[in-house]
């Protein structure tokens, strides 16, 4: 019985260390409501319903084309329309602005020569190196803007005789005062060609620039009738 009770024993752990045989398994059967690469395929037909949901969309689609394609032609040709005015508009102000220029010469002109002839031209002295003529064109020129800090400088120099040290001297006090250096220089021209008092080439002076900006030239604004 000892024995026996051993043998049972025995196998018994031979089986429990061995394990049990692995039993055959089947994959589970697919059910009716499992979709396949077919049914992926196979959308099925539109309804009515949806296809008119889709014209409507591509519809929709072109419209939105079509508007976007109007405007950037409107806009493009707003954008030319837009130039065209804007040129047309400086045109304007161009000639505008010459038709200004024009008048404020002529008014620069006859005020000169009516300053020259009121002022000057009787105090011109007998041995001046320059004539009437050519001292009322400095004047002149000086008020229309049509003369140069430069043509002034020689003038003084090689018809007058002033020393180019003394010219700049007159340039530097100028700019250091914060004054005209063209006005300096024909003030200075006045002086060597006339009879007239400092006071009254500062007078002659200032009545010659009337009608002036802060800039040297002529506006409406600053213009005396």
């Amino acid at each position: 019985m000892k024995n026996l009770l051993n043998l049972i024993l025995i196998l018994g752990l031979a089986f429990i260390l061995t394990g049990c045989p692995p039993k055959e398994t089947t994959p589970p059967e697919a059910d009716g409501a499992s979709m396949t690469l077919d049914d992926l395929d196979d959308e099925g037909e539109l309804t009515d319903e949806q296809r008119a949901e889709d014209e409507n969309a591509k519809d929709f689609v072109e419209q939105r084309k079509k508007l976007i394609k109007e405007l950037a032609v409107k806009d493009l040709a707003e954008k030319k329309e837009l130039l065209v005015k804007k040129e047309k508009v400086e045109e304007a102000k161009e000639e505008l602005k010459q038709e200004i220029s024009k008048v404020l010469q002529k008014r620069a002109d006859k005020k000169a020569k009516r300053l020259f002839q009121e002022s000057v031209a009787d105090s011109i002295k007998e041995d001046s190196k320059l004539s009437a003529d050519e001292i009322e064109d400095l004047i002149v020129r000086a008020a229309k803007g049509e003369l140069s800090d430069e043509e002034l400088k020689k003038v003084l120099m090689e018809k007058l005789g002033v020393s180019e040290e003394e010219v700049e001297k007159i340039i530097a006090k100028a700019k250091a005062e914060n004054r005209n250096v063209q006005e300096a220089l024909l003030a200075k021209v006045l002086e060597e060609t006339t009879n007239l008092s400092k006071e009254e080439i500062a007078k002659a002076k200032n009545s010659g620039r009337s009608g002036r900006c802060e800039s040297g030239r002529y506006c409406f604004d600053c213009q005396e009738s």
